[in-house]
């Protein structure tokens, strides 16, 4: 094996053995990251077409005009991104989830509220969203049937979402480039035929 392949084959491994860390906190010597990671982590989820049917929101339903549109949507993600990467800063520190890490803000109890909402919205709502926006490109791409393609994509999420962490983070990183060079295809396919 070349260098590159015996440094890889730790990391594959890892990624593809099910996570046995669950609510509670993690030791420090196996919390592992850097910042890099999270971008990838967070910006491959944000590079889909749900994403721009969400921005198509303020147009559509609140009738701003497309600069005050992408004006709103600029400050909304900035005030997001500060507020989250200020508490993200949090649970590296402490070994925990953000959700389990809100325990101590709420306590147990009081924390059953924010974490029913965040299933609801995210666990449940935004996963639809995925799941069916990922269905019709699937779809489109292959001829399958929608209902097979939902089910090829739910399986595949749930399949990557059960593994765990690291391997989320290795598909996410692939996954932000190609989704990187479709969006900005696609925006830019928008842009030429749109009339702003």
């Amino acid at each position: 094996m070349t260098d590159s392949s015996t440094a890889l084959a730790p990391t594959l491994v890892r990624a593809t053995t099910i996570e046995p860390g669950g609510i509670e906190a993690i030791p420090a010597d196996r919390r592992h990251g850097s910042p890099w990671q999270l971008f990838a982590t967070w910006t491959a989820p944000n590079l889909e077409f749900a994403t721009v049917f969400v921005g198509a929101i303020a147009v559509a339903f609140f009738g701003l005009g497309f600069w005050q549109a992408i004006a709103a949507l600029v400050i909304g993600n900035a005030l997001g991104a500060a507020s989250q990467g200020i508490l993200s800063t949090w649970g590296p520190r402490e070994g925990l989830a953000q959700m389990v890490l809100s325990r101590t803000a709420f306590g147990s109890r009081g924390n059953i509220l924010p974490s029913a909402l965040n299933t609801v919205m995210a666990g449940l709502g935004w996963f639809a969203v995925n799941s069916v926006s990922g269905a019709f490109a699937l779809t489109t791409l292959t001829g399958l049937p929608l209902v097979l393609s939902l089910f090829i994509v739910v399986i595949l999420e749930v399949a990557v979402a059960f593994i765990g962490h690291d391997l989320v983070q290795i598909f996410e990183r692939y996954a932000s480039y190609i989704l990187g060079v479709i969006f900005l295809v696609a925006t830019v396919t928008v842009f030429l035929h749109a009339k702003i």
